[in-house]
């Protein structure tokens, strides 16, 4: 994903709010850290600003994240279908904060996995 940090800079991926090179593990084990990830990552992707993320911003979101560790990549209208089914709780079609925060959760566990220091996508990359 990628959001406008502070003096309005473009960054992909995860903060760098305490080090320019914060690992994935280390915003999973800090609670302040992963709050202000989720904010952070919900807030570049909600495009249109109404609180939720569409069909359209989710996909994006998912084909940025994983191709970080995949390469590029451009998910199905079934993977999408299964993102909806696993975080989608209330079924309205539209992902709120508190149901984006899982799917970051999975996905800095993603990163943990794949490699000790695969965290932050190329900085320079567009949503």
């Amino acid at each position: 994903y990628q959001r406008r940090v502070q003096g309005g800079d473009k960054y992909s991926g995860p903060s760098k709010m305490t080090s320019p090179r914060i690992k994935s593990e280390d915003i999973l084990n800090d609670e302040t850290l992963f709050k202000k990830e989720v904010e952070l990552a919900f807030d570049a992707a909600d495009k249109d600003k109404n609180g939720y993320l569409d069909r359209v911003e989710v996909k994006a979101v998912i084909n940025k994240s994983l191709e970080v560790v995949f390469g590029k990549i451009e998910v199905s209208d079934a993977d999408l279908n299964q993102f909806y089914s696993r975080y989608d709780k209330d079924e309205n079609q539209k992902i709120s904060k508190a149901e984006f925060t899982p799917f970051v959760q999975d996905v800095l566990k993603l990163y943990v996995a794949s490699s000790n220091n695969v965290t932050d996508p190329d900085p320079d990359s567009e949503l």
